[in-house]
This record gives C-alpha cells, structure tokens and sequence, in this order.
C-alpha cells in the first residue's frame, strides 16, 4: 500500500487545522490514513499529550468522497467515522483519530 499506492493530501479545516500533518494512501481497495500533529506546545499544556476534544476542538481532516466511512487506528484499536462537513466534503475529526495517542494510522474497515 505505501510503496505502490497513490498519496493523497489531506487537507485540515479548523481552528488548529495548522497542527497536524496528514495524507492518505490508496491501492485497488486499500487505504490507509496517516494522521501526525505539529506544533503541539500549541494545543496542550507542557508535559501533556495534545488528545481529544480539549485539544483538536472542530478541527477536521478532508478524505476522498470515495473513501470508506469507517475507519480503525491500528495503534490503538479504536474506530472513527467520518462525517459530511459543512461544505459536504467528506471529513474525520481530530478529536476522533487523535482521542487517546498522540499519532495515528488507520485503516479502512468494513465493521
């Protein structure tokens, strides 16, 4: 998937759409997304991790309208799913992918 699939950008909207770094990569039926904050001394109190609501606030990354809907952080097990956003791209919420690690990888899911 990451050698031979298409990258593709993701684009952040927000109040701290400029803290996090993020693409997404696609092969046949395969996707992954790569979510990475930036500037985090920004976002959370020294000594702690930028996580969740309190951090991320409405900030949101664009995927493809053809990507899946659900999606699992392979580092933590947990599952987001995106939403239509206000322009009716299709979006998934830091506060999501980011709630409890401070990275994240996901893979599209079917369940």
């Amino acid at each position: 998937l990451y050698q031979q699939g298409q990258y593709i950008p993701a684009q952040s909207f927000g109040p701290n759409q400029a803290s996090v770094c993020a693409f997404a990569r696609r092969h046949e039926n395969q996707w992954a997304i790569t979510a990475v904050p930036r500037l985090t001394t920004r976002l959370a109190p020294m000594g702690r991790w930028p996580l969740g609501e309190k951090a991320w606030i409405d900030t949101s990354i664009e995927i493809p309208s053809d990507a899946p809907d659900l999606w699992q952080n392979v580092l933590t097990g947990e599952t987001v799913s995106a939403h239509i956003g206000e322009h009716g791209h299709k979006m998934l919420a830091l506060s999501g992918i980011l709630r409890s690690f401070p990275c994240a990888l996901l893979s599209a899911t079917s369940s």
